[in-house]
C-alpha cells in the first residue's frame, strides 16, 4: 500500500469517529409499528364515539318526529332538538313545581283535554297557578292550558272542571268560583299581591296570605246572595285592579233514589278523579248541571286504570258508567233499583285483542259462574264467599254474543242467570 493510501484511510477514520452511529434499524421498526397501532386504536375508538353520538341525536328525531336538520358547509345536515311547543300568551309570574296533591298526571291531564276537547292526552299542555284543596273537595288546580299548538286558555279542576277564556298576559287576576253545596272564591294573583274581598261591594277584608292561602292566592267561602261581591288586588308597585267576583250557583246535590248508597265500594282506592268521570258524563249525555259521581268498583288491567258506578246530573236518574285512564268512557243505562249485578264491558280489545267484563254483583252475593257461549257449563270465575263481596274480572271474546252469567246466593242457590250483552249493552242499545 502507498504512502497516499495511507494518507486518505486515515483522514476517513478520522472524520468517521466524529459522527454519531446510526440506529439500529429494528429499533426503529418496531418504533413504527408501536405508533401504527397507537394510530389504529385512536381511529376506532373516535369512530366508536361517533357512531354514539350519531344514535344520541338521531333518537330524539325519531321519538318527536322532527324531521328538520340544518345544513352545515359540506353538504352534512346536522339535526336539531325540538323542545315542547309552549303558548306565547302565558302570563308571566312564577310558577309552582309541580302537581303532587294530584298523584298522577293522567288525574288532571284527563279532565284537561276532555274540556279542551282533545282526547290525545299527549297534545294537552298545562301550567298551574295554583294547586290546593278548598272546601268540599280534596284537591284543586287552577291554571293554563293548551292543546296542539293553540293560545292557553285558564282552567281548573278539581271542584266542578271549568274551561275559561283565553288567556290575556297582561291580566292582573284570574278568578273561579268552584264548589258544591258550599262554594269557594278562588283568586290568583301575582306573587306578591294582597288579594280583598268584599261580599256588599265596599267592605273589604284581605283574603291572600291568611290560613290556607299564601301570598298572591285568596279563598274565601262565598254565597249565592251576594250579586255585588267584588275583589280588589293590590300589586307591589302599588296599583290596585277592582272586579266583580265570577257568579256560582251551589250544586244541587239532591241523590237519586236509584242510587245504590247500600252497595259497598270494592277494589283499590279511586284514582281517576269524580270530575274527570262526571265531565264524561255530561258529554256523553249532553246533561249539565250539579254532576255527581260514585264509585263501587276500581281496579287496573294491563296498566289501564278504571272505576265503575254511577254518575248523575240534578234531577235526573244515575246511569252505570265506567271510565278507563285512556280516556275511554262506557255509558249504560239508567241503573235498576238495587239490582242483582250490575255489568260492565271495558273496550280493551287495543291491549291485548280481548274485552275486560267486570261483574259486580250485589254485596252478600256468593259465586259467580260464567259460560262462554249458550250452551257450555258455567265455570266459577268469583269466590263463593258472600263474606267477601266477590267481583268478577275476566278477558271476553269481542265476538262473543250468547255468553252468560249466574250468580249464586250465599247458600249457593241459584238467583239469576243472564246475558252478557244484555247486562252490559249501553244507554243508546239497551232498548
Amino acid at each position: 500500500m502507498s504512502p497516499l493510501d495511507d494518507e486518505v484511510r486515515s483522514l476517513l477514520q478520522s472524520k468517521a469517529a466524529g459522527v454519531d452511529p446510526a440506529p439500529d434499524p429494528l429499533g426503529g421498526i418496531e418504533s413504527r409499528a408501536r405508533g401504527l397501532r397507537r394510530r389504529r386504536v385512536l381511529t376506532s375508538v373516535s369512530g366508536a364515539a361517533a357512531v354514539v353520538v350519531a344514535v344520541a341525536v338521531a333518537v330524539p328525531l325519531l321519538v318527536s318526529g322532527s324531521d328538520t336538520a340544518t345544513r352545515q358547509p359540506g353538504g352534512t345536515p346536522t339535526p336539531t332538538a325540538e323542545t315542547p311547543f309552549r303558548p306565547a300568551n302565558l302570563l308571566p309570574w312564577p310558577r309552582p313545581e309541580a302537581l303532587e296533591i294530584f298523584g298522577s298526571s293522567i288525574n288532571y291531564l284527563s279532565p284537561i283535554g276532555r274540556l279542551m276537547g282533545e282526547p290525545d292526552y299527549a297534545r294537552v299542555g298545562y301550567q298551574p297557578l295554583w294547586t290546593g284543596s278548598v272546601e268540599g273537595s280534596a284537591a284543586v288546580t287552577v291554571g293554563e292550558a293548551w292543546k296542539g299548538t293553540e293560545p292557553a286558555r285558564l282552567v281548573t279542576v278539581g271542584a266542578g272542571d271549568q274551561l275559561g277564556p283565553v288567556v290575556d298576559p297582561s291580566q292582573s287576576v284570574v278568578a273561579f268560583a268552584v264548589g258544591g253545596d258550599k262554594g269557594t272564591l278562588i283568586v290568583v294573583a301575582a306573587p306578591d299581591a294582597v288579594v280583598e274581598y268584599a261580599a256588599d261591594g265596599s267592605s273589604y277584608q284581605q283574603i291572600s296570605d291568611v290560613g290556607q292561602a299564601p301570598k298572591g292566592i285568596g279563598l274565601v267561602p262565598i254565597e249565592a246572595e251576594d250579586p255585588n261581591d267584588t275583589i280588589r288586588v293590590t300589586e307591589a308597585d302599588g296599583s290596585v285592579v277592582v272586579r266583580p267576583a265570577p257568579d256560582w250557583t251551589p250544586v244541587d246535590t239532591t241523590t237519586p233514589v236509584n242510587v245504590l248508597d247500600t252497595w259497598v265500594h270494592r277494589g283499590y282506592r279511586q284514582v281517576l278523579s269524580t270530575a274527570a268521570v262526571v265531565h264524561a258524563y255530561e258529554q256523553a249525555t249532553g246533561l249539565s248541571g250539579g254532576g255527581q259521581y260514585r264509585s263501587l268498583y276500581d281496579g287496573s288491567h294491563l296498566g289501564v286504570s278504571f272505576t265503575i258506578g254511577q254518575a248523575w246530573t240534578s234531577g235526573e236518574p244515575a246511569h252505570t258508567v265506567a271510565l278507563l285512564s285512556d280516556g275511554t268512557f262506557f255509558l249504560g243505562p239508567v241503573t235498576p233499583r238495587d239490582p242483582w249485578l250490575l255489568g260492565t264491558l271495558l273496550a280493551t280489545r287495543h291491549l291485548v285483542g280481548s274485552d275486560l267484563l267486570v261483574l259486580l254483583p250485589r254485596p252478600g252475593a256468593g259465586r259467580i259462574g260464567y259460560s262462554p257461549d249458550g250452551t257450555s257449563p258455567f265455570t266459577d270465575v268469583a269466590n263463593g264467599r258472600s263474606d267477601l263481596n266477590p267481583v268478577a274480572v275476566l278477558d271476553r271474546d269481542p265476538k262473543a254474543t250468547a255468553d252468560r252469567v249466574q250468580v249464586h246466593r250465599g247458600d249457593d242457590s241459584v238467583i239469576l242467570t243472564e246475558g252478557i250483552a244484555k247486562l252490559t249493552c249501553g244507554a243508546k242499545d239497551c232498548g
